[in-house]
């Protein structure tokens, strides 16, 4: 009777512990996922992870938040929610970062925001009370997510149904979690801007030569395959050093952001516009459905507006060298070189025109 009622006494700190185990294996395997998986894998195995997180501690969502300090807005960026439950991930998209002042204090003094009632909040978070009982939340844990000295983001456990008492234990592992899938997704968006910028000009953001070169390739095997036309165009801004000379760097480079959009503008998104450097861009234009003169004067019209950056009103023309690509051609290379040549020829015959040629 002794040894029963001993085993009875010690059965709740038993369970207790093997929670606590529980969840530090769950920690671990998430974060050993994480690891092995790949970049495009990556949001489902984040919403994995919450959803593992959110039903072992029993809540109704489980969410994580990306800051932009610099934009000064917040936004849900993954969500799990139990079933019936809202989801609210689209209703919290670009919300400033002082619409819940009290929250962010308490996340930029590093501290997690943990209430087991709501009802307990201080009298300071009005905000944070409103949306709290909008979305039905009853308990909630919110841990800060850091990008070395900046806050950037946040994990949130919500429970709507009933109210969970949150133990100083876990808030520790909810932290270490919180980071890792936070450092996860921020890896991932510095492995695509520098992809991004290994392949695209860091003025315009348009592809730079090494992409078009890619493209061009592609387009090339594509008007083979299918036997359709294509365009390759070098637009080549005339006596554009004068905008420097006159008006500095800073209108040049916007004057340059502005022909890039003019130019995209003109064409399909399907085509491709580049920018070689300097002054000169490259256009790949696929199945080509209008006359050269049709997509020529678009192109030559679309710098008829005036230019207008800081006050400053200024007049742009291109020399335009455009090459007709027949079926079958797969010389890059030479293509660019007709390009080329065919710019140049507008440039002699007055600028601020198209020439074309067949390669």
């Amino acid at each position: 009777m002794a040894g029963e009622r001993r085993l009875r006494l010690v059965a709740p700190g038993f369970r207790s512990l093997q929670k606590r185990l529980d969840f530090e294996r769950s920690l671990t395997a998430l974060s050993a996922a994480l690891m092995r998986t790949e970049p495009d894998d990556l949001d489902s195995v984040v919403e994995d992870a919450l959803a593992t997180v959110g039903t072992f501690f029993q809540v109704d969502r489980a969410y994580l938040f990306e800051i932009d300090m610099q934009a000064g807005h917040a936004s849900n960026t993954h969500e799990w929610v139990a079933n019936g439950i809202s989801a609210e991930a689209q209703n919290l998209q670009e919300v400033p970062v002082d619409t819940y002042p009290w929250l962010m204090a308490e996340l930029r003094a590093d501290r997690a925001m943990v209430m087991n009632d709501i009802a307990d909040l201080p009298e300071e978070a009005v905000n944070e009370r409103e949306e709290f009982r909008r979305e039905g939340i009853r308990s909630i844990a919110v841990v800060p997510i850091w990008h070395g000295v900046d806050l950037a983001g946040f994990a949130g456990f919500d429970a709507v149904r009933r109210k969970v008492v949150w133990e100083e234990d876990y808030l520790l592992g909810l932290r270490l979690l919180a980071q890792v899938l936070g450092s996860a997704l921020r890896s991932r968006s510095l492995a695509r801007w520098l992809r991004h910028m290994a392949f695209h000009d860091a003025l315009t953001g348009l592809p730079n030569r090494a992409l078009l070169e890619d493209r061009l390739q592609a387009a090339l095997l594509r008007a083979r395959r299918y036997d359709s036309g294509l365009l390759l165009a070098m637009v080549d801004l005339d006596d554009f050093k004068l905008v420097n000379d006159r008006h500095g760097h800073a209108i040049g480079d916007a004057v340059l952001c502005q022909v890039a959009r003019r130019l995209q503008q003109a064409l399909r998104s399907t085509d491709t516009v580049a920018r070689l450097g300097g002054d000169e861009f490259v256009l790949v234009v696929e199945d080509v459905s209008e006359s050269i003169q049709v997509v020529a004067d678009r192109l030559l019209s679309s710098f008829d507006p005036e230019f207008v950056i800081e006050g400053v009103r200024l007049r742009v023309s291109p020399s335009i060298g455009i090459v007709q690509v027949p079926p079958g051609l797969s010389d890059a290379d030479a293509l660019m070189r007709h390009a080329d040549a065919a710019m140049y020829r507008a440039k002699a015959a007055g600028k601020h025109r198209w020439v074309c040629e067949r390669a």
